[in-house]
């Protein structure tokens, strides 16, 4: 046809022989033109159950009639409608969601009425993108993390990726959001397991939740091959993460098996799918969850997909990401890796490049491939309202700043023992000192802590002499260890 108006109104004649055809009475209540379909919204003007029955059968026959490879018929509040996928295609951009974002409530795609459609990861904290290859589910993926980050500074959000097609990924490596990009299983299970087994019990112990993290697994189904184990401790971040800022966007080729997702425990809580066209009804109705939403009837058109959340299915259109759109979110490494602190074999010790740097770190143990330059195995601190750090922001706050490979010298000592008297608690002074915890760096704190007793034990009958450097040196260390507190300044009138 010469122009897309000419299309519509001949589509619009075919649909009404069609339906006159079947000895319906429909009058067309709209057409719009959407970003991957036109649809045409009819209603029925006596309607019976026969009727409906009739009406809603009539999308292969459209599909010969209008020459496309197939036509969707839904039965919605707004009437019936019958969406034709578009001769003339335009798929939205990442840019059109991070417009339409706020915060964590995500734009994932625009619907046939060119309007967005959103989902808020507190309330659906783990999304599931389920189709074959090639249909659009890492753009999708890409261009929801894209909306992320452009409406969340980095202080407040982390995205941790998982792919072994690491080059589809490699453009938010750079990203000052991007705690890294993960291709090696092994180091997935390392991340996985510190998130689940330490991350989450001890913001469910405490109540915290920021920063908020959003973990991606791209291509779950190989990653599952690799690494079977992932399963476990995803399936605890898609139950209980998302009450403790923890969120999951998985893409599979697959669903309603261990093989696709990895346990029930996925799937049961995941409440929001994007469900691309799948190559049999009995495909489509195992990656929804659920038979008789047309899914079989989508187009190829990369992006086309229907959201199903809580239930309730929507057409949308995904978005297609530029990765030089990436390259414009803001830059830095802002995070470390706290999962480094995993460190499963002191053989995996290597020399890696550090960001902003021309020659090589010193040798670190890596949990796994090194990728993106981002070492240590600190846990950013969580924001406050003004986005710094949380508890007076001192130094000992900003990065763990001991070498857990080695006890404390005697000055690190005195500053674990201040660091504990700010803090008054040893689960904070952990993570502050060492970025984590565990029986080594516990006994040294401890330690560190009788060696203060002992020195308070060993001057509790003694006295100080102020009129010297040294005794006023020692009344300046017990204040700062909270030993003993002054009301006035005794020094100045020593």
């Amino acid at each position: 046809m010469a122009t897309m108006m000419q299309w519509i109104a001949w589509a619009e004649r075919q649909v009404g022989q069609a339906v006159v055809g079947e000895g319906l009475r429909v009058g067309l209540a709209g057409v719009i033109q959407g970003p991957l379909t036109v649809t045409f919204r009819l209603r029925l003007l006596r309607p019976t159950p026969a009727d409906l029955r009739k009406l809603l059968a009539l999308g292969p026959s459209l599909a010969q009639s209008l020459h496309v490879e197939g036509v969707r018929i839904a039965d919605t509040a707004q009437g019936i409608l019958v969406e034709v996928p578009s001769p003339q295609p335009r798929t939205p951009t990442a840019l059109d969601l991070a417009r339409s974002t706020s915060g964590l409530n995500v734009a994932l795609g625009l619907d046939q009425w060119r309007k967005p459609v959103k989902v808020d990861l507190w309330q659906n904290p783990a999304l599931l993108f389920v189709g074959p290859t090639r249909r659009g589910k890492t753009q999708a993926m890409k261009a929801t993390a894209y909306a992320l980050a452009a409406n969340n500074r980095p202080p407040h959000l982390g995205i941790v990726v998982f792919s072994q097609k690491r080059e589809d990924w490699q453009a938010f490596e750079p990203c000052a959001h991007c705690w890294g990009v993960i291709s090696d299983p092994d180091e997935a299970f390392d991340v996985l397991s510190w998130a689940a087994a330490d991350l989450l019990q001890r913001r469910a112990k405490e109540g915290g939740k920021n920063p908020a993290v959003v973990f991606i697994l791209d291509d779950l189904i190989n990653l599952l091959k690799r690494s079977p184990q992932l399963a476990d401790p995803l399936g605890e971040l898609a139950s209980m993460g998302g009450g403790c800022g923890l969120f999951t966007l998985i893409g599979t080729q697959d669903a309603g098996s261990k093989r696709g997702t990895g346990s029930t425990d996925v799937e049961s809580n995941v409440t929001a799918r994007i469900v691309y066209k799948a190559a049999s009804a009995t495909t489509a109705a195992r990656a929804a969850g659920a038979g008789g939403l047309g899914i079989e009837d989508l187009s190829t058109h990369k992006g086309d997909a229907v959201l199903i959340l809580d239930g309730r299915p929507a057409r949308i259109a995904t978005a297609y990401t530029d990765d030089r759109l990436v390259a414009l979110l803001p830059s830095g490494d802002a995070f470390n890796r706290p999962w480094a602190a995993v460190r499963r074999s002191a053989s995996r010790s290597i020399d890696v490049p550090r960001n902003g740097s021309q020659g090589l770190a010193n040798p670190i143990e890596r949990a796994g491939t090194g990728q993106n330059g981002k070492n240590g195995a600190a846990l950013p601190p969580a924001p406050t309202a003004s986005g710094g750090n949380v508890e007076g922001g001192g130094e000992e706050r900003g990065e763990p700043f001991l070498d857990s490979t080695r006890p404390p010298n005697e000055e690190e000592r005195l500053r674990l023992r201040r660091l504990y008297a700010e803090l008054g608690s040893k689960e904070k002074t952990y993570f502050a000192a060492w970025g984590f915890k565990n029986g080594k760096v516990a006994a040294w704190l401890t330690e560190a802590l009788e060696e203060a007793q002992g020195e308070e034990e060993d001057n509790s009958f003694g006295e100080l002499d102020l009129s010297t450097p040294q005794g006023r040196a020692k009344l300046e260390e017990w204040k700062k260890l909270g030993v003993v507190k002054l009301g006035v300044d005794v020094t100045a009138n020593a």
